[in-house]
C-alpha cells in the first residue's frame, strides 16, 4: 500500500450498525458524525469541577501519595447548590471534556484522578464498558432478527 493512500480504521467497535436518527437507517457507527463537546463546561460542571478540585487541593501536597477525599453526590449537592440529576450530568460532562473525575463501585464518591496510572484505569474502564455495550447490542440485534423473522410487525401490512 503507498504511503499516500490511507489506512480505513478497521476496528470492530467502529463498524458496528447503530440507528442513526437523523437518517432513520442503520448505519456503520464509523459513519456518524461523532458529537463535539463544547469548548469549555457549562456553569454546572465548573462548579462541580471547583468543589473537586478544592477536595484535590485540601489533599496535597501534605499527603503526598494518598488520594484526596471522595464527594458522594449529595455532598456535591450540598457544596454547589445543584439538584442530584444536575450534578451527575455534570460530571458526565466533565469526563467528556477530558476531565479525570474518579468513582469506582466499591465506595460512593467522585474525586479527581491523582496520577497517570489512575488516569489509564478509568479510561480503560470505560473502553471495556463500551465494549460490553456493544456486544450487548448486537446480541440484541442477532434475537431481533431471530424472533421477528418477517421484520417488525408494526411496520407490516395486513391483507
Amino acid at each position: 500500500m503507498s504511503n499516500d493512500v490511507m489506512e480505513k480504521d478497521m476496528s470492530p467497535a467502529r463498524y458496528l450498525p447503530v440507528y442513526d436518527h437523523k437518517k432513520h437507517a442503520y448505519v456503520e457507527s464509523g459513519d456518524l458524525e461523532e458529537p463535539q463537546p463544547p469548548a469549555t463546561p457549562s456553569r454546572e460542571a465548573r462548579l462541580v469541577l471547583q468543589a473537586l478540585e478544592h477536595a484535590y487541593r485540601q489533599a496535597y501536597p501534605a499527603q503526598v501519595g494518598y488520594p484526596p477525599e471522595k464527594l458522594t453526590r449529595a455532598r456535591l449537592v450540598e457544596r454547589t447548590g445543584l439538584a442530584d440529576r444536575v450534578v451527575r450530568s455534570a460530571i458526565q460532562e466533565l469526563r467528556r471534556l477530558g476531565h479525570p473525575v474518579w468513582s469506582d463501585s466499591g465506595s460512593a464518591g467522585y474525586r479527581l484522578a491523582i496520577d497517570d496510572a489512575e488516569v489509564h484505569a478509568l479510561a480503560n474502564r470505560f473502553e471495556q464498558t463500551a465494549k460490553e455495550h456493544f456486544v450487548t447490542a448486537g446480541r440484541l440485534r442477532r434475537r431481533h432478527a431471530e424472533t421477528m423473522p418477517f421484520g417488525d410487525p408494526s411496520q407490516q401490512v395486513l391483507l
